[in-house]
């Protein structure tokens, strides 16, 4: 099949009801699995819950959603995460990790397809903390995003870069910065619990002695690095890893998007982790606990925010790792540009360390849609696709 004939069949057949899904004419099939979350590390410390003064009182849709407290999402806590499985293949699993503010597996389904057939290894995709299933349907709703959408663009005049696609995500991280690190935490620590439970036999469908790959598309790309940088409990050290339209520091990236965050939450962001973070360590009990311990995860996160933070420790262990490390930019992607990527991995080495590739597609593509499933351009996106998993899976084996 085309790469459009996999994306629009594989959209069809996938839920997550069915604990099975054969993939008709091939010998691949689809598990879903359920995970229970558990606590991260800040768990201990409540998120600081003051009132919302940002918005006015004709705001209130806005207001609401922004002074939802996170404990009470329980599709956050409890959800299933799909592999795409092959019959009588090799052992070892790709983590596919997806972009910021993600609603669905559909575009990614035809990537796992792919790996699959090119790698022989199953595919595990996993849903990061209020993304995917693991968020609200509510968050979802056409109607209630876009009075939120619309009482955004009234407050900051600003309709270029608010939508109902990104209000949701824009309202909570605007108000509530923090979560942006606490829900990437959360996700890693769900990681390293996915990872235990597979070196235990514990989980069902993957063999206890896989060697365990990563694939980081967007944002899904900065948690694996910090995953690689942090190597927790050595669970990495003999892994690979694939970082697709994604790899700068925080600093670099652009993300203002109708798709992604809006300007607003952007700004709030920026000054939350760029401009006054340290600040903010000092003053909210629970990062000063875990960024003033030894640990290496906060090493690595903050190591990511910026160039000049933890820079020796981040470009020591890249170094380490470059090995296995494959990165692979798109020209015009304005939302994590090529020389940002280029900067943070090889930026102050004496040589090119890591293995860093620039790709340009002879159609219309962007960060968020890089394989549009359009008739007309249908052969164009094929080739580019097959393109950028031949290089993928060539380095994840």
């Amino acid at each position: 099949m085309s790469y459009i004939d996999d994306y629009r069949f594989l959209k069809k057949i996938y839920n997550q009801d069915e604990n099975v899904i054969p993939i008709p004419g091939s010998d691949l099939y689809i598990e879903n699995h359920r995970f229970v979350s558990s606590d991260s590390p800040l768990i201990k410390y409540k998120t600081l819950n003051k009132e919302c003064s940002l918005f006015p009182p004709s705001a209130p849709f806005t207001t609401n959603l922004a002074k939802i407290d996170d404990s009470e999402l329980k599709e956050n806590t409890s959800f299933i995460f799909s592999i795409f499985k092959k019959k009588h293949q090799s052992e070892d699993v790709i983590l596919l990790l997806h972009g910021l503010n993600e609603r669905n597996w559909d575009k990614y389904l035809p990537w796992a397809k792919k790996l699959v057939e090119k790698t022989g290894k199953s595919v595990i995709l996993f849903p990061i903390s209020f993304h995917m299933n693991r968020a609200p349907e509510l968050w979802s709703n056409p109607r209630l995003m876009n009075k939120i959408c619309r009482e955004r663009a009234e407050i900051y005049s600003d309709k270029e870069s608010t939508s109902f696609v990104n209000a949701a995500l824009s309202t909570r991280l605007e108000y509530r910065p923090q979560r942006f690190f606490r829900s990437g935490l959360k996700t890693i620590y769900d990681i390293i619990k996915l990872i235990g439970k597979i070196k235990s036999g514990e989980q069902n469908g993957i063999n206890k002695n896989a060697k365990i790959d990563l694939f980081g598309y967007s944002i899904g790309a900065f948690i694996a690095e910090i995953l690689f940088i942090a190597n927790p409990l050595d669970y990495f050290a003999d892994s690979r890893l694939f970082l697709f339209c994604g790899g700068p520091v925080f600093d670099k990236m652009k993300p203002v998007s109708r798709y992604i965050i809006d300007k607003k939450a952007n700004e709030s962001l920026r000054k939350y982790y760029i401009d006054d973070f340290y600040y903010y360590v000092d003053e909210d009990e629970s990062l000063k606990w875990f960024f003033r311990k030894s640990n290496k995860i906060a090493k690595a996160f903050a190591g990511m925010l910026n160039l000049r933070w933890m820079k020796n420790f981040r470009e020591q262990r890249l170094k380490e790792m470059s090995a296995k490390i494959v990165s692979l930019s798109l020209a015009k992607d304005y939302v994590m540009p090529f020389k940002a990527v280029e900067e943070t991995l090889n930026g102050t080495f004496n040589s090119r360390h890591i293995n860093t590739v620039v790709e340009d597609f002879p159609y219309e593509y962007d960060h968020v849609n890089p394989f549009p499933p359009i008739d007309k351009i249908a052969e164009l996106v094929d080739e580019s696709f097959e393109k950028i998993f031949d290089i993928a899976s060539c380095s994840l084996t």
